[in-house]
């Protein structure tokens, strides 16, 4: 027993760490700024308020499918939308394609950074209109997947993709359909691996990023916040507050969900 209580003990202590980390000031602002930068830029990409609101949560949703950051993601459909549209292609095409994209990587194992790059480099391409160069580089060494892809979309052979590139044939309207036409197998490949701790914890950021910026737009407790910061910096009562607002909302929204969790559990008993 004194094991068992041990245990809890340390789990209990585990949690309550990681919970303050969660809710330590500086993350709070860091996540609501990330927030309010990201949904920016896709508001600037979208056509309409209602593209957007529908692009911003189908993006979460290919996020939380594939453990994948949303960030990453919204930045890609960002980058690429404008480019995209210029073929003739919806926002509903620039969403299947950062699908392909981000799931590609994830089976691919690419690493945060190479996939961060390989975001960047196909979106340069995109807007280029051909993917060639050191964009094709950078997809070929950490999207390896996803290059798979693109030459089955094609119908040639991984090995012809690198001399295609040389000679500027991997145009925009023959890549974007090619990548398009995978998604599904790239789906099912994806939906059959197992999942990893490290997928997961993405996840919970997204998740929790997308709370911290609700709150934040329902509220303005961070805008509250930077406005005093930069005004007066020695009024800390009005700091103290409006953290403090924030704070408390995610204590409450969380030992809610506790004791709703816990609830439920007993009435099963």
């Amino acid at each position: 027993l004194n094991s068992q209580l041990t245990e809890i003990r340390g789990s209990a202590v585990g949690m309550a760490g990681a919970f303050a980390g969660a809710f330590a000031t500086g993350h709070l602002i860091s996540l609501a700024d990330e927030w309010s930068s990201v949904n920016a830029r896709l508001k600037q990409a979208s056509q309409s308020s209602d593209e957007f609101s529908s692009s911003q949560k189908v993006l979460m949703d290919i996020s939380q499918r594939t453990g994948t950051a949303f960030s990453d993601n919204a930045a890609l459909f960002a980058r690429s939308a404008a480019s995209m549209r210029e073929y003739g292609y919806s926002a509903d095409d620039v969403l299947k394609v950062t699908e392909a994209i981000s799931t590609g990587l994830k089976i691919s194992g690419a690493s945060t950074a190479e996939a961060g790059s390989v975001i960047t480099q196909f979106s340069q391409a995109l807007a280029q209109g051909v993917l060639r160069g050191e964009e094709f580089n950078s997809v070929n060494e950490s999207g390896d997947r996803i290059i798979r892809a693109l030459a089955a979309g094609m119908g040639v052979a991984r090995k012809d993709l690198k001399a295609m590139a040389d000679d500027g044939q991997l145009t925009a309207d023959k890549v974007v359909p090619a990548l398009i036409s995978q998604l599904g197998v790239l789906r099912d490949e994806y939906a059959a691996m197992p999942e990893t701790v490290s997928g997961s914890i993405t996840k919970v950021e997204n998740a929790f990023m997308a709370w911290v910026g609700g709150v934040n737009e329902a509220s303005g407790v961070t805008k509250t916040l930077s406005g005093v910061l930069n005004g007066v910096a020695g009024q800390i009562d009005n700091v103290a507050t409006a953290v403090g607002a924030l704070v408390a909302v995610g204590v409450a929204r969380y030992f809610g969900n506790m004791a709703s969790g816990a609830m439920s559990a007993t009435a099963g008993l």
